[in-house]
């Protein structure tokens, strides 16, 4: 009744600018902003179905206006929480499949923008700078032209509210807030909050007009030629009279998902969703080349080879030891003869191997929404792409030395002297919500074979490369990542993953502490924090996020990265193991033994962590690689462990590491030396 009673720019504007006026200098995540985004989205959906043109009404009087949109806005937050209610409800653990489709009904709700801005516009113009001149003759304009009109309606709408903002702000600081106690002035204050009110309700009558764009406007600050503005506009609007899609509940409506704007007239646009343009313009785009199939079968092996080479290439930056191959090929008797089967990508660093599986297809809006149709489509997109990167990996540890022919010629890869191996699934399409539980996933049956692969969306994964100090952090939290995917979980980001491994170490038995499923909040802030200050969208600096450790640790991690000895993979990923207080035990005996070092003497300590692998630590004289064999192998024997790592330093510059990862057991020679080696040593000390 409301939705056919008020007038849709002045209603829309107004829900909109409660839902994304927010100020990028004190938001906090946790607190989020007055309203989610699928309230404007959901709301704007109703219109367009309810009316079949643009109605022509106004407002008359603002009171009874105010009245009539706040009774709006609760209800639709209203619909929201009891939909969002419903959903949490269903996750349960008992269906897998069902729990699977519930976590990504919930994204739908709360998840928008699944990438930064300068990732997703370089994206873009990976993808779709070749067919610029596909795009003009399909729709009039390229990728570029639509990037202006973004950036654009950005800065039309920002200008607009700057300037009302000023506005409310001066009249505060000159009356108002001059009464406030000075504790109660500052930014994140209760003034702010004051201050934020009376700006939307001095916004109310006008927050139309802050929305409201005609092409005369977009001629002036993006410098297009009319008719491009025009085409550009209402390819991405979209119209009244639509039908409603599923169950009429809030969720993702393909129309609005491909077309954010609502065109009011012939030279009239409503931007009030204009920050979904940028996440709308691959769908769209790719919806337009695929209107002439000769266009479309040149874009799809480009934009696999797009992915195959980028997903590979973000891997390798974690290391400058790292190389890389897309596209191989190999021979292999996996059950049904000899066949030749492919692999996207092959990343090899040090004793670690990164066999890497593109897919560049994409999930259906019904299939986002929840229907069944999702598990085929996830059989295509991460079920395959699981059974071909482990059919590789059987393949390296079939044979003593695995061959694989690629553009760049043979490349071998001996299996024995690879301590990790590491499946990697890579998405052009954010599939986050779906794949976030990997158990769930396996008990879907959507994987097969035992061993998992971590299903990344691309941009997700760049992130996550940009933001780690190198690969030795890298295979960490992908061994933390597979871990807790074995967990019951709640989530519906991977960065919520990373966040919580950079921020609390992401640990099973802590996130579920005796509970039967984890319920992981938003732990992206400082992630959003940093990349808003380099998109220049928050004055504040913010730093790079990274995990705590001393000092001492962070130094000796640095120093083995940059020099990479052999084995220093698992040095680090060893060292990252640590818990807080083995951190600080383990940087303490350090600083100590080099506060030794004018004694003149061989020092070394051991510990085992409670991770179960053996840390040990040495400074020698002398770099002497047949005692560090020696000496890690009887740490490992006489700690019964399964992994030890040795980091031995004759200088704070260098290195050397020694591994020793096999399963224990009892062994005469081995008990022997461990004796003879630790008491000729008797400087060496034990931590335990």
């Amino acid at each position: 009744m409301l939705v056919r009673k008020l007038p849709v720019s002045e209603t829309l504007s107004n829900v909109a600018l409660r839902t994304f006026l927010l100020n990028p200098e004190t938001y906090v995540e946790s607190e989020l902003q007055d309203l989610l985004p699928i309230v404007a989205e959901y709301i704007t959906w109703l219109y367009v179905c309810a009316h079949k043109e643009p109605p022509a009404r106004f407002v008359s009087d603002y009171k009874d206006f105010e009245i009539d949109l706040e009774r709006t806005i609760e209800l639709l937050v209203r619909i929201v929480g009891l939909v969002q209610h419903y959903y949490l409800l269903g996750h349960d653990g008992r269906d897998s499949f069902e729990d699977i489709l519930n976590n990504t009904r919930i994204s739908n709700l709360l998840i928008r923008g699944f990438a930064f801005r300068h990732h997703l516009s370089a994206q873009l113009h990976s993808l779709l700078d070749p067919f610029r001149a596909d795009l003009c003759q399909l729709v009039g304009f390229d990728v570029d032209q639509a990037l202006r009109i973004y950036n654009g309606l950005e800065r039309l709408v920002n200008a607009r509210i700057l300037f009302y903002e000023q506005r409310i702000h001066d009249y505060w600081s000159k009356t108002v807030a001059t009464t406030l106690p000075l504790h109660k002035r500052g930014l994140g204050s209760e003034a702010e909050a004051e201050m934020r009110s009376r700006l939307l309700k001095t916004l109310t009558p006008v927050a139309h007009s802050v929305f409201q764009v005609n092409c005369q406007d977009l001629v002036k600050v993006t410098k297009l030629e009319p008719g491009v503005v025009r085409k550009l506009m209402d390819f991405f609007s979209t119209g009244f009279g639509q039908r409603e899609v599923a169950d009429g509940w809030p969720s993702v409506y393909e129309p609005l998902d491909r077309a954010p704007l609502l065109k009011l007239s012939d030279d009239l646009w409503l931007a009030h969703l204009g920050q979904n343009l940028l996440w709308a313009f691959k769908n769209a785009f790719e919806y337009a080349l695929h209107q002439d199939l000769s266009v479309w079968n040149r874009y799809e092996p480009h934009r696999s080879r797009y992915l195959e080479k980028h997903a590979v290439n973000m891997i390798a930056s974690t290391s400058l030891r790292a190389r890389g191959w897309t596209h191989l090929k190999y021979d292999f008797d996996d059950g049904e003869g000899v066949r030749e089967y492919e692999l996207d990508g092959l990343v090899l660093v040090d004793r670690t191997a990164f066999l890497v599986e593109a897919k560049a297809g994409a999930m259906s809006a019904a299939a986002r929404r929840g229907s069944a149709s999702a598990i085929d489509q996830l059989k295509r997109l991460v079920g395959e792409a699981q059974q071909q990167s482990a059919r590789a990996a059987r393949f390296i540890r079939s044979t003593e030395e695995a061959t694989f022919g690629s553009p760049k010629g043979e490349i071998c890869v001996r299996g024995k002297n690879l301590s990790r191996i590491y499946l990697v699934s890579v998405t052009l399409d954010c599939l986050t919500a779906f794949v976030t539980n990997l158990s769930a996933l396996a008990r879907a049956g959507l994987i097969k074979g035992g061993e998992m692969a971590w299903s990344v969306y691309e941009l997700d994964l760049q992130v996550i490369t940009e933001l780690v100090s190198g690969v030795g952090e890298f295979v960490s939290y992908l061994d933390r990542r597979m871990a807790v995917g074995r967990i019951e979980a709640i989530t519906t980001e991977e960065l919520d993953w990373f966040g919580c491994y950079l921020l609390y170490d992401l640990r099973p038995d802590r996130l579920l502490a005796g509970k039967k499923v984890a319920i992981l909040g938003s732990t992206t802030q400082p992630i959003h924090d940093y990349y808003q200050h380099i998109l220049g969208k928050r004055r504040t600096p913010s730093p790079k996020p990274k995990q705590d450790m001393p000092k001492t640790m962070r130094s000796l991690i640095e120093n083995l990265e940059r020099n990479a000895p052999s084995g220093f993979v698992d040095a680090v990923a060893v060292l990252l193991k640590q818990t807080r207080e083995e951190r600080n035990t383990f940087a303490k005996c350090v600083d100590e033994m080099w506060l030794s070092v004018k004694r003149k003497r061989d020092l070394a300590f051991r510990t085992k962590l409670g991770s179960g692998s053996v840390l040990c630590y040495a400074h020698w004289r002398k770099r002497d690689r047949g005692l560090l064999k020696k000496y890690t192998q009887a740490a490992k024997y006489a700690m019964e462990s399964d992994n030890a790592v040795c980091i031995l330093q004759t200088t704070r510059q260098g290195a050397l590491v020694g591994v020793e990862k096999y399963p224990w057991k009892k062994d005469v020679s081995l008990e022997m030396l461990s004796r003879t080696l630790f008491a000729k040593m008797g400087s060496h000390i034990t931590v335990r």
